[in-house]
């Protein structure tokens, strides 16, 4: 049996759940606080025609320019020269949340004492269990922690049903079954947990922060720890798939909109900032969620991009992965861009045949 138990483990999360929803409380007077301020985002106007995102080991990188570049920011080498790099683009409040929010949890991974593991089969049936854990339980969600810390008599009736079928704590799963899997294998239950509750506030508070959390756990392998290294990997898919593939209303359960995190991801492409953490492979497969001919307009407009650039990109993705789902989703979203266009046509054709009608 795993040595860390329930009690040490609610102590232990306990300072990390206080920071995220102090940051969800901030988040809900002040959310312009949390945009990431991409106008400072900047490449060689020289640029890129033959550059793919995903190249060979021996390609250059699109450059930035000279004059303006941050060096840590592009090509940040720990995870704490990464976060560094987010002054400029962050409110300082959130900037030290976001430093704050860091040291809490390398705690807590210390404090789940991971070095000597590995990760077989039944510790991954427990980390997929310690998800819905997190998602299961009314403390992960900003509301419904805050309804649950005061009186939960006052509960809008709105989500009153969403309310009472959750768990009112982590401890209601630790005896369920099978009993042999969630023994033996806590360190991963609790593991699941907390990534659950990471990605759960990721479009809200923590987008830009969990690359940082990513690239600690990936620098672990240094000390040849690679089970760290196949948890970022298990985070990273998690990241960059939710909410897409999310069936819980995170939204009404939080009480929080999510930001437009759209934006900032294909920003960040062209500079290669995901690189780190996503193969061609795994881009192929999350890439027709994140489609949008708009944002791909309004970026190449405010970087001076080529006009064309994502949508060349997409088509070198599809060739690569032969994914077809890359070119049906590309198709949907140019019959649904047709359909918007002809409907402003028309709702302005009617306009201006009521306008020139005879009185």
């Amino acid at each position: 049996m795993s040595g860390i138990t329930t009690v040490k483990f609610n102590r232990i999360i306990r300072p990390l759940l206080s920071k995220i929803h102090s940051l969800n409380h901030l988040y809900s007077e002040q959310p312009g606080l949390f945009d990431f301020d991409i106008s400072l985002i900047r490449i060689n106007k020289e640029r890129i025609t033959q550059q793919r995102h995903f190249s060979d080991p021996g390609s250059k990188r699109i450059k930035l320019d000279e004059d303006e570049r941050l060096p840590d920011f592009y090509h940040p080498n720990s995870a704490e020269e990464r976060l560094l790099s987010y002054k400029p683009f962050l409110a300082p409040e959130v900037f030290k949340g976001y430093t704050e929010l860091f040291q809490i949890l390398k705690n807590v991974f210390t404090s789940l004492s991971l070095s000597n593991r590995t990760w077989k089969l039944s510790s991954l049936c427990a980390f997929e269990i310690g998800k819905e854990m997190a998602e299961s339980t009314r403390t992960s969600y900003f509301r419904l922690n805050n309804v649950a810390l005061f009186n939960d008599d006052l509960i809008n009736p709105a989500i009153k049903e969403l309310y009472d079928e959750l768990y009112s704590s982590i401890e209601d799963w630790i005896d369920m079954e099978p009993k042999s899997v969630i023994n033996r294998n806590r360190s991963e239950l609790f593991l699941g947990y907390i990534v659950k509750l990471l990605i759960i506030h990721s479009h809200t508070i923590l987008y830009m922060f969990i690359p940082v959390v990513m690239q600690w756990l990936r620098r672990r392998q240094q000390s040849h720890n690679l089970y760290l290294k196949k948890l970022s990997y298990l985070i990273a898919d998690e990241y960059f798939r939710f909410p897409d593939t999310s069936t819980t209303n995170i939204v009404k359960l939080n009480g929080l909109e999510f930001s437009n995190t759209l934006e900032v991801f294909w920003t960040l492409y062209p500079v290669k900032y995901w690189s780190p953490f996503l193969t061609v492979d795994r881009f192929s497969k999350i890439i027709p969620y994140k489609i949008s001919f708009d944002v791909f307009h309004r970026i190449e407009e405010r970087l001076g991009l080529c006009a064309g650039y994502f949508r060349d990109e997409l088509y070198f993705i599809f060739r690569e992965t032969n994914n077809t789902n890359i070119i049906i989703m590309i198709m949907a979203k140019i019959l649904e861009s047709a359909r918007r266009r002809k409907l402003k046509n028309d709702t302005k054709l009617v306009k201006e045949l009521r306008f020139n009608l005879p009185q």
